[in-house]
């Protein structure tokens, strides 16, 4: 009999425990921010190319932002050092006084990140760009690739891959790169 009455007290006791833990994960999944993080008017200047030949031509910026104040702005219980993960969301070209030139003239365009002296890493790309005349271009960014360890810097290198379809003059792009940061106990 006593030992049938320790059994039922352990399992009052491991449900409660069990319980309480899912309380607790509760909460934490409560205390979780998604930060939608903008870093508009990136400015690449690429070109001239040469006529005849696709040519490849890089061209790297560097950005200040903090992330940290941007997560503190969102729940001032969170800072940089609960970011879960940050993820791609957009990448929006626009050329600045486009004159004759477009985005038809680009065959591929690529935009890479790196920190600290990170690896660069893509983040947006488009090849086989369509030969159509247009000033603005949406790049498809891979919104499932993480790139938290790159958020932890207040420093961000870009760079700009742009290989040429014909001749283009010296020309100035705008990058509009969106990410989602996600922070959470």
């Amino acid at each position: 009999m006593k030992l049938r009455k320790l059994f039922f007290q352990a399992f009052i006791l491991a449900s409660i425990l069990t319980a309480f833990n899912f309380s607790c994960e509760k909460i934490k999944d409560a205390i979780k921010i998604n930060v939608d993080v903008e870093m508009a008017d990136v400015e690449f200047v690429v070109g001239p190319t040469q006529s005849g030949g696709s040519l490849q031509v890089d061209a790297e910026v560097d950005v200040h932002m903090d992330i940290d104040s941007l997560i503190k702005d969102a729940n001032s219980n969170l800072s940089i050092n609960n970011l879960k993960a940050v993820y791609p969301k957009s990448c929006t070209l626009t050329l600045v006084n486009p004159t004759t030139q477009s985005f038809g003239d680009l065959e591929s365009y690529s935009i890479q990140l790196s920190t600290n002296g990170t690896n660069w890493t893509t983040i947006a790309e488009i090849t086989n760009n369509p030969d159509v005349q247009k000033n603005t271009l949406v790049i498809p960014v891979n919104t499932s690739a993480d790139l938290k360890p790159y958020f932890t810097s207040t420093n961000f290198k870009y760079r700009a891959q742009v290989t040429g379809r014909r001749a283009i003059p010296e020309t100035t792009i705008k990058a509009n790169l969106e990410f989602v940061v996600q922070a959470g106990l």
